[in-house]
């Protein structure tokens, strides 16, 4: 089981989108007398052609009175709102070279030269986010395009409605530097052997949230996660999403609309918002075209 599955869909780093789907990327409606909150199951990089509005997805965003994202798309976009947590992200007391076994750094430098990034410019980094910068070029390199992602696109368009966050860019950071160690290691070695094997995961993911396909994406990536990492899945997903839904309630208490975009993975089973949210009495349904 590679972990990176549901790790990489929460801290965004995705696929390029190969062609129009059949049904639409997933959208939620939740309601309650005088609220209307719409939430939308997003990726991160895409190709820059990639089509993926549909109508009442452009109703939805353009209606609601306020957006919601995971974290302030455009100032993480920015190197800078990194600097103060560089603690979280570089430990050149413990490099890589001395956290992996010679056969596991061996594939390690394997990777990154078939990437076109030297091993020696990573190994200063934590193991985490060499997955994730490793994971990043792989897209790039197969034509995503990080201003193309959801997240980025809507952000550009929000114009004067508040832009609202569920987490600050240091919890989102955290997320990933507090894991146990050998989480962490596990992370970084299952992200190898999924680059090392080629693109078919990212395709098979981008297919399934392309279609709006909530049994494929729960099937092929989070299934196993709840089984053989459930601490992972804990940290990443359900506690998130508890803490989200939280929020959430909290606004839906409110009169008026919202428009939340986040993570696909985020919105997909027993643990994800909209059944949470459900759970506290809201009317909650799909309202995208579902797969066929």
């Amino acid at each position: 089981m590679h972990i990176r599955k549901v790790l990489l869909a929460a801290a965004g780093a995705m696929a390029l989108l190969a062609s129009a789907a059949r049904a639409e990327p997933m959208l939620w409606k939740v309601e309650d007398a005088d609220s209307t909150m719409y939430m939308f199951g997003t990726i991160h990089i895409l190709d820059q052609g990639a089509p993926w509005r549909a109508a009442q997805f452009d109703a939805a965003f353009k209606g609601a009175q306020e957006i919601w994202f995971e974290i302030d798309p455009l100032k993480s976009a920015d190197p800078a709102a990194f600097a103060p947590y560089q603690s979280l992200m570089i430990d050149p007391l413990r490099p890589i070279s001395k956290r992996l076994s010679p056969e596991e750094y061996a594939l390690f430098s394997k990777v990154a030269g078939e990437l076109g990034v030297p091993a020696a410019q990573l190994d200063n980094l934590r193991p985490w986010l060499a997955a994730v910068q490793l994971t990043l070029v792989g897209i790039t390199r197969a034509g995503g395009d990080p201003n193309a992602g959801v997240e980025r696109v809507l952000a550009a368009e929000v114009g004067a409605r508040p832009l609202k966050t569920l987490e600050t860019l240091e919890q989102q950071l955290r997320f990933f530097a507090d894991m146990p160690e050998d989480v962490e290691r596990a992370f970084l070695l299952s992200s190898l052997d999924e680059l090392d094997a080629g693109p078919g995961y990212f395709q098979d993911m981008v297919a399934a949230w392309r279609d709006g396909d909530i049994a494929a994406l729960e099937e092929l990536f989070l299934r196993d996660m709840r089984e053989d990492y459930p601490q992972t899945y804990e940290t990443l997903l359900k506690q998130r999403n508890l803490a989200w839904a939280e929020v959430l309630d909290a606004e839906m208490r409110k009169s008026g609309s919202d428009f939340v975009a986040v993570g696909a993975l985020h919105l997909v089973g027993p643990d994800g918002v909209p059944a949470l949210l459900e759970a506290k009495g809201y009317k909650v349904r799909q309202i995208s075209a579902p797969p066929k």
